[in-house]
């Protein structure tokens, strides 16, 4: 892999670097093959080879628009060769009309959020939309529910003693009228039906076989496809990489609503 990209500032280390070097480093960070990497941003393979090896160096705007996109960057990172080491503030001020009144600390952010993986940043925007939500007025066409953040997760789990309750507004809509309450999901156990940081909507009625359901097992919270199975009952999750749960004889363990689906914040 060569230089340390996920703990390294990607608009600073391609600095005075040609587009193929650029991308190239990119593609590092994220973990793609050119392959994945056209299969994500909808640039057509033959294009990124081309882009890759130098034989395309003024790519269409469309192509520049998608990959930008895809890495969460301005286009302007695909378009010039701009000094290493120019300062932060003026690279992000040279992108708008007037200059921008951030303080060092929103800089930092800003900049953290660059260095991010691209699942990494669709986590924090999530979850940052779930917060924001909290701090805006009232706005028409909305539905006030309460929502269930967790304050101690962990291995896909949380601990029901540890959720903080706040109230939220999300838009107005089929999803919304018919939940009950929200919860903000932690984890990926759910993917690729649920990512982390989505707040999703439930009822109050038990999950039934092969739904999404929130579930009390000995004090626990698990968000997980409910399944009756032979000698009992079974948390499936949805991630290979999380393994399912079974419910031992003699458990706590209860239903306390069924997903109906994702709700979207105001």
């Amino acid at each position: 892999m060569g230089e340390n990209l996920p703990s390294a500032d990607i608009w600073e280390a391609g600095g005075g670097r040609e587009l193929s070097e650029k991308l190239r480093l990119l593609k590092e960070r994220e973990g793609f093959t050119t392959q994945m990497l056209a299969d994500c941003s909808g640039v057509p393979l033959g294009t990124l080879n081309k882009i890759l090896s130098g034989a395309t160096k003024d790519p269409s705007l469309k192509t520049v628009e998608r990959l930008a996109r895809l890495f969460g960057l301005p286009m302007r990172y695909f378009c010039d060769v701009y000094p290493s080491g120019q300062s932060r503030a003026a690279l992000l001020e040279q992108e708008v009309e007037q200059p921008l009144l951030l303080t060092e600390e929103e800089y930092q952010l800003i900049w953290s959020l660059r260095r991010f993986t691209g699942r990494e940043r669709r986590i924090l925007l999530t979850m940052v939309k779930t917060f924001d939500a909290l701090h805006r007025p009232d706005s028409p066409a909305r539905q006030v529910l309460p929502c269930y953040l967790p304050t101690r997760a962990e291995g896909g789990r949380t601990a029901v003693n540890s959720i903080a309750v706040r109230h939220i507004s999300v838009k107005d809509g089929e999803t919304a009228r018919a939940a009950d309450f929200a919860v903000v999901l932690y984890g990926s156990a759910m993917e690729p039906a649920y990512h982390a940081g989505e707040v999703l909507a439930l009822s109050h009625r038990p999950a039934g076989q092969d739904e999404i359901g929130l579930f009390n097992l000995n004090g626990e919270g698990y968000i997980r496809l409910y399944q009756k199975v032979r000698g009992g009952v079974r948390l499936a999750a949805l991630n290979r990489a999380f393994p399912n749960i079974s419910v031992e004889e003699g458990s706590q363990f209860c239903c306390l609503g069924t997903v109906v689906g994702r709700l979207d914040l105001l």
